[in-house]
């Protein structure tokens, strides 16, 4: 209910700065063709990060978790600590690809990542790093301190409903919006910086 709450203030925020975007307006725009038009998706992108534009070092990390929940991140699933060794469990997500997730930390979001493999697969990368993945290194031992500590780490992901286009085109969601997330949010465990894209490549491994 907050997240729909956050989304109907951002709604009317944007209709009241552009009142070509108000419901009438794109309800008329919807009968002239098949659906929102790629002016209105574009601009309510860019309206909803530049919402979060003030969501930085001035904002806790409990806002920061909300305004990722609010543009429509979901739980897929958490890890776990049994005596030394990793694992993790993931829900019905465990095959979307081509997606943003994210690792937060007792409702504390601590990283932004994304991957084009299965979710299950790029977990699989962080349970088990290679020896030059310093990525995945990194972020396994911040996982096992933080479960260490008898704290929850969830896994969170934001799916690409396929349904954001750009001048006909599909846009990926995924690649669209790490950047701005990263930079915007600055998620303790990214350092400043996204992914690197190669350690996405991860052997495929059973949970």
């Amino acid at each position: 209910m907050y997240g729909v709450r956050m989304k109907l203030d951002a709604w009317n925020e944007m209709t009241s700065e552009f009142p070509e975007d108000s419901l009438e307006a794109v309800t008329a725009e919807n009968e002239e063709g098949d659906g929102p038009s790629e002016r209105w998706r574009a601009k309510h992108l860019d309206y909803t990060m530049r919402g979060n534009a003030t969501v930085g070092n001035e904002a806790s990390m409990s806002e920061k978790l909300s305004s990722i929940k609010a543009i429509g991140f979901t739980v897929a699933g958490c890890w776990k600590l049994s005596t030394t060794r990793l694992t993790f469990e993931v829900n019905e997500l465990a095959t979307a690809r081509n997606v943003l997730y994210a690792f937060v930390v007792d409702e504390e979001l601590m990283y932004v990542g994304k991957t084009v493999q299965p979710l299950r697969t790029r977990m699989a990368g962080y349970k088990t790093p290679g020896p030059t993945q310093s990525t995945n290194i990194k972020n396994n031992g911040k996982i096992r301190e933080a479960l260490g500590q008898g704290k929850r780490v969830e896994i969170l992901v934001l799916p690409d409903n396929g349904l954001l286009h750009y001048g006909g085109f599909h846009v990926n969601l995924a690649a669209g919006l790490e950047d701005s997330l990263v930079r915007k949010l600055m998620p303790p465990w990214n350092g400043g910086q996204k992914e690197v894209p190669n350690e996405s490549m991860q052997p495929t491994e059973p949970t």
